[in-house]
């Protein structure tokens, strides 16, 4: 499994086999989450506001398991000539 694809919890082999796909589990995006969560649970002003700062890259995380989704499932990332 390649060091993307651990980030974002996705099985592509098989996926390859032809063997029916596992659900991806969303590992970076809960994990922000949870963060975010934390920094919030006691609803103080500069926790609160520092998960507000820090919002775009749970935003980030969840854009990129769904494009990786996306080119897993469909086949769809580039092929390069080689």
């Amino acid at each position: 499994m390649s060091s993307i694809s651990a980030l974002l919890g996705v099985d592509r082999t098989s996926a390859r086999a032809g063997a029916r796909r596992s659900t991806p589990r969303p590992v970076v995006a809960a994990l922000l989450a949870l963060w975010h969560f934390r920094l919030i649970r006691k609803r103080e002003r500069a926790g609160c506001f520092r998960a507000f700062l820090g919002n775009h890259w749970l935003g980030l995380a969840i854009f990129a398991g769904v494009v990786a989704d996306f080119g897993w499932r469909f086949n769809a990332w580039p092929q390069w000539p080689g």
